[in-house]
């Protein structure tokens, strides 16, 4: 499918952490990301990260995060030159360049409410600088079927705020729920804030356990909202869906338990992607052993 190829990577990460005051720490952090295509290019760079903790009281905490990141094209995304589900052909691109995010910033709290609750809040904002995107060049090749080609985009921004809630009772139960608004929009000079396909703009998390004598309850699912863009079929873009999982635990007698999981609780047909659609019900069973 992508031929030949081979790809060298290396990383190299350096962090340190130090406690400025009592109340304030700061982390700063370095990693060089270094990709070579064999027979062809060589990329790198190197990326600072800083973090900051306050701690005003015990139970509150304000947090900033700034740094910057870079991916280099996967195999896949150079030389990808047929869709097997659908048979959309593509245009292979092996002088794709690295996606480099110039610019995160994140910054929001942690709150503990009494005995039970904590609190979490987060705004985050992403400046992105070629990233990488399946782009349709049908009309620019002059062919009279659909043909795309894994481009950069000359800028793209992401941002959106992230709010969860976790509760704790002794060590019986403990729940969590998880919300993100998302926008994420092309701003490149020639584009006018088109929507970036598959970020969905409403997410939302919820996992919850209860442990009883010798068995362990879980539950959990997520809801992610229609996609608003896509970059195949755009008549067929998934509608919104949500999931649920369940999960029994039993501890026998020691070191062995046993379990039953049921993913996909109530057999939502739903896709993430256009044209693959997701499992359905499933039910795995298993053994453990605590060595």
């Amino acid at each position: 499918m992508f031929g030949n190829r081979r790809v060298n990577n290396v990383a190299l990460y350096l962090q340190d952490e130090a406690e400025l005051t009592h109340r304030l720490t700061t982390t700063l952090g370095f990693r060089y990301d270094w990709n070579h295509l064999v027979g062809a290019s060589t990329q790198g760079q190197l990326a600072p990260k800083l973090a900051m903790v306050y701690r005003p009281q015990g139970r509150l905490a304000f947090r900033l995060l700034l740094g910057q990141a870079f991916r280099a094209p996967s195999i896949a995304e150079r030389f990808f030159q047929h869709e097997l589900s659908g048979g959309t052909l593509f245009k292979p691109n092996p002088h794709l360049k690295p996606e480099r995010m110039d610019f995160s910033l994140e910054t929001g709290l942690r709150w503990r409410l009494g005995d039970f609750w904590d609190v979490d809040i987060a705004y985050f904002r992403y400046h992105y600088r070629d990233m990488i995107y399946w782009v349709e060049i049908s009309a620019e090749e002059g062919v009279p079927y659909t043909l795309f080609q894994v481009r950069n985009l000359n800028r793209a921004l992401m941002t959106g705020v992230e709010a969860g809630v976790d509760f704790h009772w002794k060590r019986i139960v403990r729940a969590s729920l998880n919300y993100v608004y998302l926008d994420a929009t092309d701003r490149s000079p020639d584009r006018s804030d088109d929507l970036l396909a598959y970020r969905m703009r409403h997410s939302f998390f919820f996992s919850t356990d209860a442990h009883i004598g010798r068995f362990t309850l879980n539950l959990n699912g997520r809801y992610k909202s229609r996609a608003e863009e896509v970059f195949l079929y755009p008549l067929e873009a998934p509608d919104a869906f949500f999931i649920a999982n369940t999960k029994v635990t039993v501890r026998l007698q020691d070191p062995f338990r046993v379990s039953m999981a049921i993913n996909n609780l109530f057999d939502t047909h739903y896709e993430e992607l256009a044209r693959y659609r997701m499992p359905g019900r499933s039910y795995i069973g298993g053994i453990g052993i605590d060595l």
